[in-house]
């Protein structure tokens, strides 16, 4: 393992090309509050801004607004990386098309990214109007999420999926409201201290959380104004959250399936926690547009539902077999997030993993760039 983080200039700004150039090490975070200021915005936002360019790239990472913008990928000009030789090469998709498209996405693999150039756009105003709305179960939220996809451009849910009912939820639609430019009001950050036992989160404390976040929202909706700063990386706003499942940590499951069987398969995910007697602390589902750029990009059109899981053996049994339903269906699983996927699992879900393997011969004959998760899902050899 290595950390980049020390690397973490941002060395161009291009105002009139909208672009930006900067190390690997910078965090979302960090760059997002230097291009706001000059009219400009990162073109992807995931759930927190303390994941870094370099790990953004890797991973493939994406957002609410994955329908619209796609994927971290799609805005990346260029990549200098450091290859398992120890050669610096600066890597492009009209230059290097099948190396581009293994570093897109693929884990770090194919070598140490130091620096990129992203495509950033224009910022319209600092604020947003945020509508939030109940909806009856996952048929209903899939539907709204549908309807908005054409005009909305930042979109997710929450859903319940430990009622009995037949999985209520909360969709989030969000839109810029043009204005100026102004600065963000003090955000308040609270750091979740290391006291929590390994029961806290359990069936019960669960069921009581999603019952006080879906009843906060009125029966009609609501609809506000907030400076986007309050709006993005949500996970931020409450410091090493992961605390709160004690020692054990936590499994976390996210899968992309095609429109048509989206929702029958989700609703087979919701009857296997029930069985399993597993609650999900959380389960979030989006509309998904763009297929990633990358060998190994996990977004396909469709919807994705993500998952968090009190780190237990019965949890990580109960994902292998999530895993196999995703397989079953022509879905994907998002690698960034998984730790349980077998190698098999992983050959018989990505078809480019033999064309991904193959360029990782290429660049590195000897695979000296390995990790656990390669180790795990035997990528070189796919």
């Amino acid at each position: 393992m290595l950390d980049m983080t020390r690397l973490s200039r941002i060395l161009d700004v291009d105002v009139e090309a909208r672009a930006v150039t900067c190390e690997a090490g910078v965090s979302l975070r960090q760059l997002s509050a230097a291009l706001e200021p000059l009219g400009m915005a990162l073109p992807v936002y995931p759930g927190t801004g303390f994941v870094t360019v370099g790990g953004a790239i890797a991973n493939d990472v994406h957002g609410k607004e994955q329908h619209v913008a796609g994927t971290f990928g799609h805005h990346v000009e260029w990549v200098d990386l450091v290859t398992a030789n120890g050669q610096l090469q600066r890597v492009s998709s009209a230059q290097h098309p099948a190396f581009f498209r293994a570093t897109v996405g693929g884990l770090g693999l194919t070598g140490i990214i130091v620096a990129a150039r992203l495509r950033v756009p224009a910022l319209v105003g600092t604020s947003l109007e945020v509508r939030e709305y109940r909806t009856r179960d996952l048929e209903a939220t899939a539907h709204m999420l549908e309807t908005h996809a054409a005009t909305v451009p930042s979109m997710v849910a929450w859903v319940d999926l430990m009622t009995r009912s037949a999985g209520r939820g909360v969709v989030e639609l969000a839109q810029p409201v043009p204005g100026p430019l102004e600065a963000a009001p003090p955000r308040r950050e609270a750091m979740l201290p290391d006291v929590f036992p390994d029961f806290a989160i359990n069936r019960w404390s669960m069921s009581a959380f999603n019952a006080l976040y879906f009843n906060r929202i009125p029966r009609l909706g609501r609809a506000r104004v907030l400076h986007r700063r309050r709006a993005l990386f949500p996970l931020d706003a409450l410091g090493e959250w992961h605390r709160a499942y004690g020692r054990r940590g936590l499994f976390q499951f996210q899968c992309c399936m095609p429109t048509a069987v989206a929702v029958p398969v989700f609703e087979r995910i919701r009857s296997e926690l029930r069985r399993a007697a597993i609650g999900s602390t959380l389960a979030v589902m989006k509309w998904v547009g763009k297929t990633g750029p990358g060998y190994l990009s996990f977004t396909r059109p469709g919807l994705s539902l993500a998952l968090d899981f009190p780190g237990t053996a019965e949890a990580e049994s109960l994902i292998v077999r999530l895993y196999d339903i995703v397989l079953e269906e022509n879905g994907t699983v998002y690698l960034a997030k998984d730790a349980c996927l077998k190698a098999e699992q992983y050959r018989a879900m990505f078809a480019e993993a033999r064309s991904f393997a193959n360029v990782l011969g290429e660049l590195d004959p000897e695979h000296r760039l390995r990790s656990d998760m390669s180790r795990r899902l035997a990528v070189h050899s796919a």
